[in-house]
């Protein structure tokens, strides 16, 4: 998230460039002159190299996603992914992705993690009194189960 950002602010400072996208491991940047949006596209929770969806994002803006099927592994059959639940020391479990979109990409970045720990009730109370952050939730199948962010799933 932070390098993501500190890269959009830098290019935010160059003339030269018209548009642009800064997409760091799933954390993205968009910015640039002109006011049509960017489409950016939502991976498959349960097969990551498929595109489920998209959703438009306005110059300025930046998303994060955190999810259980980007860096983990199995163990005696269970299996334990990298987002830790302080509460219990153990992965996090019920969701398997969260998108978060914010005006700053290391709000977006924390935000998404913290989402995720929260679950999906928590996180839409949170989503509640902090309307302008947007997000959107998948289940621990990777099926959506809402959000305040306007996605168009495919199929």
């Amino acid at each position: 998230g932070i390098a993501a950002q500190t890269v959009a602010d830098i290019l935010d400072t160059i003339e030269a460039v018209d548009r642009y996208i800064v997409d760091l491991g799933g954390n993205i940047a968009v910015g640039g002159k002109g006011e049509k949006p960017f489409i950016i596209g939502i991976r498959d929770p349960k097969a990551p190299d498929e595109i489920i969806g998209k959703f438009s994002m306005e110059k300025g803006y930046a998303c994060a996603t955190a999810g259980d099927y980007q860096r983990f592994f199995v163990a005696d059959g269970v299996r334990y992914h990298h987002i830790i639940d302080p509460k219990t020391g153990y992965p996090a479990r019920g969701l398997s992705a969260v998108i978060v979109v914010a005006l700053d990409a290391t709000i977006a970045d924390i935000l998404s993690t913290a989402l995720f720990v929260m679950g999906y009730e928590e996180g839409m109370t949170y989503l509640e009194t902090n309307p302008e952050i947007r997000a959107v939730f998948f289940d621990g199948e990777g099926k959506l189960l809402g959000g305040n962010l306007e996605i168009k799933i495919d199929g």
